[in-house]
């Protein structure tokens, strides 16, 4: 009896071994299908060049100074404030620098003057005694 059930567990050792092998092949099959895509993918991955389509942009900049010229003419035709001053300066908003070093000139130019003048005066009263 012991022959007949080692005969048997063998019997259905080997049938599930016959299993195992047929799902092994039928897994190497796959594997290598799988390997062939992926082969294919990668040759197909290595030919495309990561190129950006090239974009037409002269319709947009056409687009862009046309409707900046458009902005251009609409602040230009805004009515405008006109405002009217009247201002009296004494000292300039401008060249303030080159202001002053002429009025300082023409300045002592006229107590240099006004000094010779009196002192001419004095001499001349000094000398004919009046």
């Amino acid at each position: 009896m012991e022959n007949e059930v080692m005969i048997t567990v063998l019997n259905e050792v080997l049938e599930e071994q016959k299993l195992a092998n047929q799902k092994i092949d039928e897994l190497v099959l796959i594997v290598s299908s799988l390997n062939e895509m992926n082969r294919k993918l990668v040759s197909n991955f290595e030919a495309f060049e990561n190129k950006p389509a090239q974009v037409d942009l002269r319709s947009t900049e056409i687009l862009i100074s046309r409707s900046a010229d458009e902005i251009k003419r609409l602040i230009e035709e805004q009515p405008k404030e006109i405002k009217q001053e009247k201002r009296y300066l004494f000292f300039p908003e401008s060249n303030v620098t080159e202001y002053y070093d002429v009025c300082m000139k023409w300045l002592l130019r006229i107590v240099v003057a006004s000094y010779l003048f009196f002192l001419l005066h004095y001499l001349i009263e000094r000398l004919t005694g009046h």
